[in-house]
């Protein structure tokens, strides 16, 4: 989705937990992303900002992008790098909405 290099190394089953993914990805180097510069990518990207919901940190930033379906969250300088003037998201929190969801997010759009 932001063309980084997740990979997928397995899984790892605990008892009374459940299924983990165990992923890893490249180190990127760089500099926190700012607020700004996450609101801007995740626009040129075509997503739209939920206002008012920050799930995560409670400085972060939500989006919505209407063609697919896709919500992100927890979307905050921690958790986002700029590095050449792109923003490469760290942790942020991607799913593809439910019907559900949708309807709520879209109500706050």
């Amino acid at each position: 989705m932001f063309e980084d290099a997740v990979l997928l190394e397995g899984t790892l089953i605990t008892p009374g937990i459940g299924l983990s993914l165990v992923s890893s990805q490249p180190d990127i180097s760089g500099d926190p992303s700012s607020l700004a510069e996450i609101f801007e990518s995740m626009e040129q990207a075509e997503f739209e900002e939920i206002p008012g919901l920050h799930l995560g940190d409670v400085s972060s930033l939500s989006f919505y992008r209407r063609s697919d379906e896709i919500a992100v969250f927890d979307a905050h300088p921690a958790n986002a790098v700029t590095s050449h003037g792109v923003v490469f998201p760290i942790d942020f929190i991607i799913q593809r909405a439910s019907s559900l969801m949708k309807e709520q997010i879209e109500n706050l759009i």
